[in-house]
Formats: C-alpha cells, sequence, structure tokens
C-alpha cells in the first residue's frame, strides 16, 4: 500500500506543478494573483478529488476497508501537497524572484483596492 501512496502522490504532485507552470506561463498578466486564487479555490480542490475518488474507486472493486481509504487519500495528500509546495516555494525564490514581487504587489493592491471600497461606504455622523 505504501508504494501505491508514494507512486500516486508523486503523480498528483507533477499534475499540481504542471498547473502551476500553466498558470505561470499563460496567465502571468495584471490578474496573476487572481488566476492563482481561483485555481487554487476552484480547480485545485476538484482535481485532488477527483484523483483521490478516482482511485479510492478503482481500489475497490473487490472491497476496501474506512481505513484503506484513509490511509490512501492522506497519505498521497500530505506527499502530493508537500512536493508541490516545496517545487513552488523553490521557483518563487530562487528561479522567478520577480513573481513572487508580483504576486505580492497585486495582493495588497487588491487589499488597498478593497480597504479604500470600505472606507468609501462608512458614512461618519
Amino acid at each position: 500500500m505504501k508504494e501505491i501512496i508514494y507512486k500516486k502522490g508523486i503523480i498528483l504532485a507533477l499534475l499540481t506543478i504542471t498547473l502551476f507552470l500553466a498558470v505561470y506561463f499563460f496567465g502571468f498578466n495584471d490578474n496573476y494573483f487572481l488566476t492563482t486564487v481561483k485555481v487554487n479555490a476552484f480547480i485545485l480542490p476538484t482535481l485532488y478529488l477527483g484523483f483521490i475518488v478516482f482511485h479510492i474507486v478503482k481500489m475497490g472493486k473487490n472491497g476496501i476497508y474506512f481505513k484503506d481509504v484513509f490511509q490512501f487519500s492522506i497519505g498521497t495528500l500530505v506527499i502530493s501537497g508537500t512536493l508541490s509546495l516545496v517545487f513552488i516555494f523553490m521557483f518563487l525564490n530562487f528561479i522567478d524572484e520577480e513573481a513572487k514581487n508580483v504576486l505580492l504587489q497585486q495582493h495588497l493592491d487588491i487589499k488597498l483596492q478593497w480597504l479604500l471600497k470600505m472606507l468609501n461606504n462608512v458614512k461618519c455622523f
């Protein structure tokens, strides 16, 4: 079971890294931060859930126990999450530091716009 967990975790990490690089190469524009937020909020959870459910159904043809499902899903997600996190950290800190700066600046701009919008809605007596 452990070799299956490691293998599927590495495959899921490679899918995540591929998605990260696709967003980086094709979505690096004025809305890069919002694009990454949308991908992380909607596409990645769907990808992870679909991947795990597909493989659990495939494994469960002859019957499967809750312990095995839990071990497979948590182990796969931890391995893939750790590997993809390390890759993204190394990419943003050592390969392309400008992307990190762009993400930070766009994040601050969005927060500032939100704050100014909230302050304009406040009415003082």
